[in-house]
């Protein structure tokens, strides 16, 4: 008796402690959290130059490179990976082309070259090389690999097309150091390739829209791209794709002009241009952050004049 007693208060004690011991619950995932620096071209309006959106501060300033009597138009920043500048090319009213580098708090600015040719650049990973693309004596866009400085200029490629000219926009680092681009080299319509500096091995991204696709920006792991297309009279909409051509998805449905999209550092936002939220043939538009699957986030700038193009995250 004494001994069956001693088993029912022991059971009776463990059937307790099971219920008042609370279980060890997982560790919640941390929410992604916006980080970095956003440059952009601010072009036509009342004002004209490279915008850099710091994300951690939410505060916006825009840089001009060269004097406004000279009506500029800046095209395709590209920030260093480290987020302390970046390079921009400048066209000036006389139809000369200037490329510049500047650091993110615009206390540095130089002439990196200036030239008749228009050309843009993206810096590497390390921040020792720029991939370059111009055109050649021909008019067809080539890719370039040089120093950070501009000197040292390898050529990659030697594009030619039997028909029309061959351009090349959108240059993009992976962190592996393979450059993507969009270009028309092999078909009307623009597609996106990729390029290893080191072989020069070219790969064209599978494109299964029967639309050009303009390609914007791929992640640092160089799995996913960004691209935007035709979606109607007066408009286009932002997608994601993998590299391998699978895995489509839309991530906006404005029904009005969007694109220029770039992905956070981390994967999980995106960065796009629209003037969905402004009359018809009002002639600005706005930056906005979704996430990676479209959901939106934070409208960053009040823009009510000219627009915001060549967004780039880093």
């Amino acid at each position: 008796m004494f001994l069956a007693f001693c088993l029912a208060i022991t059971v009776y004690s463990c059937s307790k402690e099971s219920e008042t011991t609370p279980k060890p619950q997982p560790e919640p995932n941390p929410e992604p959290q916006l980080t970095g620096k956003i440059v952009f071209s601010k072009s036509f309006g009342d004002t004209v130059g490279v915008g850099i959106y710091d994300v951690d501060k939410d505060s916006l300033s825009i840089h001009n490179l060269v004097e406004p009597a000279l009506n500029p138009y800046y095209v395709d920043p590209k920030l260093l990976f480290d987020k302390s500048g970046y390079f921009v090319t400048v066209q000036t009213g006389n139809n000369q082309f200037g490329l510049f580098y500047a650091s993110a708090d615009a206390k540095e600015k130089k002439a990196i070259q200036n030239t008749e040719l228009f050309t843009v650049v993206s810096p590497s990973p390390d921040g020792k090389k720029l991939a370059i693309a111009h055109p050649d004596a021909n008019g067809n866009y080539q890719l370039f690999q040089a120093d950070i400085s501009g000197l040292n200029k390898k050529q990659l490629t030697s594009f030619t097309r039997p028909i029309g000219k061959v351009n090349v926009a959108n240059l993009c680092w992976s962190n592996d150091g393979t450059i993507f681009f969009m270009s028309n080299v092999d078909t009307p319509r623009a597609n996106a390739y990729s390029i290893n500096p080191a072989t020069g091995h070219l790969k064209k991204i599978p494109n299964s829209t029967g639309k050009s696709m303009f390609f914007t920006s791929v992640s640092k792991d160089g799995k996913k791209i960004l691209y935007y297309h035709s979606t109607g009279t007066g408009a286009s909409e932002v997608f994601s794709m993998n590299v391998d051509g699978s895995g489509t998805r839309q991530l906006t449905n404005f029904g009005r002009l969007t694109g220029d999209a770039a992905w956070s550092p981390d994967g999980n936002y995106v960065v796009f241009s629209s003037d969905f939220e402004s009359p018809k043939e009002s002639g600005y538009d706005n930056l906005y952050i979704i996430t990676s699957d479209g959901t939106p986030v934070r409208k960053i700038t009040n823009n009510t004049s000219g627009y915001l193009w060549y967004a780039d995250w880093k």
